[in-house]
C-alpha cells in the first residue's frame, strides 16, 4: 500500500497502513479474492465490484465492498486504486431477513417454504438409487387443551421445548421443520427403507409423549406421527399429503402412536395406512 486515507485508518483500526502488504489486511480466507483482483488489473484486465473480508479492530470481520480501478503513476507506471466501502451492517440485515424467510420465528425450525426446498432437492434428479427419502409428520395430541388452560405463553414455550427434543431424537442430516401451529414434519434423506423411517419414528413419539415441565405437566401431551417413504416421480407435495393422511390415521386411533402410508412388502399396494404402532406405555403421569 503507497497511500491510505484516514477514513481507512478508521476503519480498521490501524494506523500502520502504508507500506505493508495489502494482502495482510484480508480474511486469510479472503486473500484469494483480493489477490486474484490485483493480478487482474496487473494484467490489464477490468475488474467489477467484488466483496472481500478485511481485519477490523480486534481480529473483527468487516465485510467491505471494493471498486477497483488503474490510475497512470508518475514513473510511467500504473497504480490500482481500491474505494472501500463497509457494507457489514447491511451483509448481516440481508443474511437476517433471508433467514427469516426460511424460519419459524417462534422455534428456529426451518419453515414450509426451507422445508419445501430441500425436499425438492433431494427429490429430484441426481438422487442415489440405493436411498431413498421418508417423512415422518407430526401433530401434537392435547396441545389444544394446555393453550387454552394455561395461555399462549406455556403453548410457545411447550412449542420450543418440542423443538428441542426433535433436535435431539432424530439422525444427524435429518431436517425438523415447523409448518405452523403445533404441526411439524422431520424429513430423512438416506435411508435404506422402511425400517429406518420406522426407529424415527419410534423415538420421535416416545420423545415427544414424555411429560413436560408444569404447567404443561398438568396435561396430557403426546403426538400422532404418520410416516410416509418417496416414491418415484414424488414431488414434495405429494410426499407430505401421504404422510399426513397417516398422521390423521394415528391420531383417530387415539393418538400417542406413528402410522405408515407405504403398504408392507409383499402386502397391498394401499395408499392407506397399513401399518399402526400401539400407544406407547409409560409410567403414571403426576
Amino acid at each position: 500500500m503507497l497511500r491510505t486515507n484516514p477514513a481507512m485508518a478508521r476503519l480498521l483500526g490501524r494506523t500502520d497502513l502504508d507500506g505493508r502488504d495489502v494482502l495482510d489486511l484480508a480474511d486469510p480466507t479472503d486473500a484469494p479474492v483480493l489477490r486474484s483482483a490485483l493480478d487482474a488489473m496487473a494484467d490489464g484486465v477490468e475488474v467489477d465490484r467484488f466483496e472481500v473480508r478485511l481485519l477490523g479492530p480486534g481480529g473483527q470481520r468487516l465485510r467491505c465492498a471494493c471498486a477497483a480501478s488503474v490510475v497512470p503513476a508518475g514513473d510511467g507506471g500504473a497504480e490500482a486504486v481500491l474505494l472501500v466501502e463497509d457494507v457489514t451492517e447491511r451483509h448481516e440485515a440481508e443474511t437476517l431477513l433471508a433467514h427469516q424467510a426460511r424460519h419459524d420465528a417462534l422455534t428456529g425450525l426451518p419453515n414450509r417454504t426451507l422445508l419445501t426446498e430441500r425436499l425438492g432437492a433431494l427429490l429430484g434428479p441426481g438422487v442415489r438409487a440405493d436411498s431413498r427419502v421418508g417423512v415422518v409428520y407430526l401433530d401434537l395430541d392435547g396441545f389444544k387443551a394446555v393453550n387454552d388452560a394455561e395461555g399462549h405463553a406455556v403453548g410457545d414455550g411447550l412449542l420450543r421445548e418440542v423443538a428441542r427434543r426433535l433436535g435431539a431424537a432424530v439422525r444427524p442430516g435429518d431436517t425438523v421443520a415447523r409448518l405452523g401451529g403445533d404441526e411439524l414434519v422431520v424429513v430423512c434423506p438416506s435411508l435404506a427403507g422402511g425400517a429406518d423411517l420406522a426407529l424415527v419414528a419410534r423415538r420421535v413419539v416416545a420423545e415427544l409423549g414424555a411429560p413436560y415441565d408444569p404447567p404443561a405437566r398438568h396435561h396430557r401431551v403426546t403426538v400422532s406421527a404418520g410416516t410416509a417413504l418417496a416414491d418415484h416421480g414424488d414431488d414434495p407435495a405429494a410426499l407430505l399429503a401421504r404422510a399426513d393422511a397417516a398422521m390423521y390415521a394415528a391420531k383417530r386411533a387415539g393418538g400417542d402412536r406413528w402410522c405408515s402410508a407405504d403398504p408392507s412388502p409383499g402386502g397391498p399396494g394401499l395408499v392407506v395406512p397399513v401399518e399402526m404402532e400401539p400407544p406407547v406405555t409409560r409410567g403414571a403421569r403426576p
